[in-house]
């Protein structure tokens, strides 16, 4: 959590009395002034057990995107939560079975959905959740939630684009209150390079940075790192990463995980953090997310250019523009086009669909999972 002594400062000359140095104990004080609306006063990733003796109710909370994880179960009518899977299995009578349907889900999504695990009968709270244990049951409520209202602002581009700035920096400031230090990634992209350029501002003598590149250059971008360091003129470390390094690393971060991972990306990441670790650095800001808010990825102009598609079907220029979308597919064969009506043009005739942009890849899961149950059939 992103919490500092102002806070209660204040609470201390409005009755609250503190027993102890940590910024934790604010939110004793936050639960005794608004009960269970207290999660809606902190700003932060955090992960809270709360036991309420007088009420004997207790509260599990995580933060609004889920940075940080929280996971329970019941064992002989006890319930078990820990911020990590491998800290429950001890209390477990035997090794929990394999969750086909979460299985089924992360092959599918790239993640488990709601509070499914990999495991079954081992749970997550949700990220923007309250789970609420008292007199042997359990209730679960939203306290926050992704809104998308298509909403058409009335102010300028510029003005919005200043909004954005004052928000991010905003954010920024508040991380960068803490009693360690803090550093921050920079991969070379604009995510990482505007939050890291906003550190700046206010961290101008002791900035630390830190990124990895790879021995393999179509996936290295550390000329664009070097680009902002030199702008920034921060003190730098840089990781280089081999394809070994992945190979001999990825159980190791499986094992972190806690789940099925379908890309190595998690692997470089934990080589990276635990060289920040090293170097005496426990808080890094990263550009994590992002694409998500952003829209970012490369599906979300996918996306765009199949909704035009979807205007007008049999156009063969229309569906060729996904080839700049993705050159690097090497799709200029004459089955090229072929190839693209086939996986790209699943669901044009519902371009209104909420799952219109995931349905191409979903198809060929689900074609997959037919063939796999066929082959295992026969």
């Amino acid at each position: 959590m992103y919490l500092n002594w102002v806070v209660p400062s204040y609470w201390t000359t409005s009755g609250h009395h503190f027993s102890s140095q940590s910024d934790t104990e604010v939110i004793v004080h936050l639960y005794e002034d608004y009960g269970d609306d207290f999660v809606h006063y902190l700003n932060g990733q955090f992960s809270i057990a709360l036991w309420d003796k007088d009420k004997q109710k207790l509260l599990l909370v995580r933060d609004r995107v889920g940075i940080v994880p929280l996971f329970y179960t019941y064992v002989d009518n006890h319930l078990i939560f820990a911020s990590e899977i491998k800290a429950i299995l001890p209390a477990l009578h035997s090794s929990p079975s394999i969750n086909i349907h979460a299985l089924d889900q992360i092959m599918t999504f790239w993640s488990s959905v709601g509070q499914e695990t990999i495991f079954e009968e081992i749970y997550e709270v949700e990220p923007g959740e309250m789970v609420v244990f008292q007199d042997g049951k359990i209730a679960h409520s939203q306290y926050w939630e992704w809104e998308f209202t298509g909403a058409h602002y009335s102010e300028s581009e510029h003005d919005l684009a200043e909004q954005l700035e004052d928000l991010l920096d905003d954010a920024i400031k508040l991380r960068l209150r803490s009693d360690v230090p803090v550093g921050a990634y920079l991969s070379g992209g604009l995510d990482s390079s505007v939050l890291t350029l906003l550190a700046h501002r206010h961290k101008k003598d002791n900035l630390r940075t830190f990124s990895i590149g790879f021995d393999d250059k179509s996936f290295d971008e550390s000329s664009y790192q070097k680009e902002m360091i030199n702008y920034l003129g921060s003190e730098h470390s840089h990781l280089s990463c081999s394809y070994k390094d992945i190979s001999s690393n990825f159980l190791q971060s499986v094992w972190n995980i806690e789940a099925p991972i379908l890309r190595a990306a998690p692997v470089p990441m934990g080589l990276l953090s635990n060289m920040v670790r090293k170097q005496g650095y426990k808080v890094v800001l990263t550009g994590e997310g992002a694409d998500e808010v952003f829209g970012g990825y490369d599906i979300f102009k996918e996306t765009k250019i199949r909704q035009f598609w979807a205007k007008k079907t049999d156009s063969s220029f229309r569906a060729a523009l996904l080839k700049r979308l993705y050159p690097y597919l090497n799709i200029s064969q004459p089955q090229a086009l072929v190839y693209l009506k086939n996986f790209f043009g699943a669901g044009l005739d519902d371009p209104n669909s909420p799952f219109f942009s995931h349905i191409p890849r979903w198809l060929t899961t689900v074609s997959a999972q037919r063939t796999t149950y066929l082959l295992s059939s026969s």
